[in-house]
């Protein structure tokens, strides 16, 4: 039996559904019976692992960056980030890749959370 995968969001919230049937409209049909949301997406799983697989701890906790510039800042956190990604190479991401207002970073502060 296919099974299907409900995304929806619910007061700014979006949370995921598993449904097991015969086609996805009688999936969404269940969800929107069951559900005080708005559906965004429906997925057919193609494949399924349900293997165990042993987490081998090679990432940092997370890493929270505050950005800056001239007109504003913005501060994020990035959970579960490689060990092999140092805070040069995500400097150099920030500063290439990212803007705030329109405009390029010129600050970036990087904390590290390591457990």
């Amino acid at each position: 039996m296919p099974k299907f995968q409900i995304q929806y969001k619910y007061n700014s919230k979006t949370h995921t559904m598993n449904l097991d049937s015969d086609s996805w409209q009688k999936a969404r049909d269940f969800a929107l019976t069951m559900i005080n949301g708005e559906i965004t997406d429906i997925r057919e799983f193609v494949h399924e692992d349900n293997r165990v697989i042993k987490d081998d701890k090679d990432y940092v906790h997370s890493k929270t960056l505050t950005l800056k510039n001239d007109v504003g800042f913005n501060s994020l956190r990035i959970p579960k980030i490689k060990k092999s990604v140092n805070d040069i190479l995500i400097q150099n991401l920030v500063f290439n890749h990212l803007l705030i207002n329109n405009k390029k970073i010129n600050s970036i502060k990087i904390a590290t959370k390591f457990n």
